[in-house]
């Protein structure tokens, strides 16, 4: 059994903080693990696809900042965390609503954003979560 009781920590660095994925020590989960769903202290249930990396160390996870705000996290908080399999015949997205914004509100533009190209270079980075 892998997972268990973790602490979380900072991504390792800034471009796997872009992945949209939270990050683990290969002692921690096999490769063939893709998914954990991480409990938080309000008993509430978060899925995350994972990445192995080695500058996460051993019984740590590495969540982005806005994972961590999302999951109500601190850093070096123990989280409760187990290995997720869904059942692709269940547990599938037919569509999804995008809600795009500044993550610094000082660093808005009046430029009109291309939709279409922020959806293909979406798909393109999202395409395995």
């Amino acid at each position: 059994m892998y997972g268990g009781v973790m602490r979380v920590a900072k991504c390792p660095n800034e471009e796997l903080s872009f992945t949209n994925c939270v990050i683990v020590n290969e002692n921690d989960f096999p490769l063939k693990v893709k998914y954990i769903q991480v409990t938080n202290d309000q008993a509430k249930h978060f899925i995350y696809t994972i990445r192995h990396d080695r500058g996460v160390k051993p019984g740590h996870i590495g969540f982005n900042a806005i994972h961590r705000k999302q999951a109500m996290l601190s850093l070096d908080q123990e989280i409760r965390v187990e290995p997720y399999v869904h059942d692709p015949h269940r547990q599938l997205i037919g569509s999804m609503i995008l809600e795009a914004d500044f993550l610094q509100k000082k660093s808005t533009t009046n430029e009109p954003y291309n939709t279409d190209q922020m959806a293909m270079t979406f798909m393109e980075q999202f395409a395995k979560h």
